[in-house]
């Protein structure tokens, strides 16, 4: 298994908590839910893109993109952008590799979350 990149990389915990309400211990509350909506989120994605609905694919890379960004969490954000500029154009061709790593930095937000959700 590869190393883990630097947590900041991934969610930077001290900006993300002077966004949310509770501080640190708000961002650790409210971690499940992130994941939960980046999940879901994904998942309508990949149903736009079988379905060639570009819109579609654009409204939610463009909700995980807000989420993400709520949490600081810029690698998934960014990536979310990549597919929401996509379903913009309405050009998917390059699609499929951009999801696949929009669940890359999923996988890999949830895995640093998970490292850091101890009290």
């Amino acid at each position: 298994m590869s190393e883990l990149p630097d947590h900041d990389d991934v969610i930077n915990f001290e900006d993300a908590a002077r966004r949310i309400p509770g501080g640190i211990d708000g961002v650790k509350q409210m971690a499940p839910d992130l994941m939960r909506e980046c999940t879901q989120q994904l998942e309508s994605v990949r149903t736009a893109y079988s379905a060639h609905d570009a819109d579609k694919l654009r409204l939610a890379a463009h909700t995980i993109k807000g989420s993400a960004a709520v949490f600081s969490a810029s690698r998934v954000a960014d990536a979310a952008l990549v597919l929401e500029q996509m379903g913009r154009s309405g050009s998917l061709d390059a699609a499929q590799v951009a999801i696949e790593e929009l669940a890359v930095e999923i996988e890999l937000l949830g895995r640093v979350l998970g490292e850091n959700s101890a009290p």
